[in-house]
């Protein structure tokens, strides 16, 4: 079967136009995307500096003691690890 070079010429304009769509709306999704996220972390930083101020030396020095209570609490030890069943 035979196509006219017509169809062929439209068939080829017409999967390029989509190729060309596609591509371009990765980039601007991808672009968009970064640029967001980047925007938000500084804002959630800026945040989280200005918030810093409403607590008091005490609280500051109370919230550095728990999360070193925390992380200290937190560590597993190799006797623990050997006890789990597997």
């Amino acid at each position: 079967m035979k196509m006219l070079f017509g169809v062929k010429l439209g068939l080829a304009i017409a999967a390029l136009s989509v190729g060309v769509t596609s591509a371009s709306v990765y980039y601007f999704y991808s672009t968009t995307s970064q640029l967001i996220m980047h925007q938000m972390t500084g804002r959630l930083k800026d945040i989280g500096h200005l918030g810093t101020f409403l607590f008091d030396p005490e609280v500051r020095e109370s919230i550095v003691r728990l999360k070193a209570a925390v992380d200290r609490d937190s560590q597993v030890s190799v006797t623990d690890i050997q006890r789990l069943k597997l």
